[in-house]
């Protein structure tokens, strides 16, 4: 007998902003809070959607990427919560951002990811792509991107 749970992934609406940063307020997670900024800031760009039970506990943003390729879309932020994680949750978000960037006919798939840790989306299809950043959260961590064609994911 299965005990799956199921989950809900939405829209987010402007009345989850309260909701979503709550997620992010005693994390240490290393997002980038200027991108952040910006997708809010980019109505019609950037397409955010949350995943929630009884209450949301993670989001995926998927939009224009910031490297300046009008033919590659970006995942601005993948978020899912500590005891959430490992369970398969966070591949159906990421894959639900793919999804939104294919039906905005982007070609490929833009991610950043910690250069500490070993890209946890290769199981995708992501490759590194040779682009790399600084970002200062709470702390100066290193980023290393990866790409993924839609095309041949879809």
């Amino acid at each position: 007998m299965s005990t799956e749970r199921s989950f809900l992934i939405r829209r987010a609406e402007q009345s989850d902003t309260a909701a979503l940063a709550l997620l992010l307020l005693d994390e240490s997670y290393p997002i980038d809070l200027k991108v952040m900024g910006d997708a809010e800031k980019s109505v019609g760009e950037q397409f955010t959607y949350l995943i929630e039970d009884t209450k949301p506990f993670g989001f995926v943003s998927a939009g224009r990427s910031d490297l300046g390729e009008s033919s590659m879309g970006q995942i601005a932020a993948l978020y899912l919560a500590q005891e959430y994680r490992y369970q398969g949750i966070g591949r159906k978000l990421l894959v639900r951002g793919l999804s939104v960037l294919k039906l905005r006919n982007f070609d490929s798939a833009h991610i950043w990811a910690d250069a500490e840790i070993a890209c946890p989306f290769a199981s995708l299809g992501f490759k590194p792509d040779g682009s790399r950043r600084a970002v200062n959260g709470k702390n100066i961590f290193h980023q290393i991107g990866y790409r993924l064609s839609l095309g041949a994911y879809f």
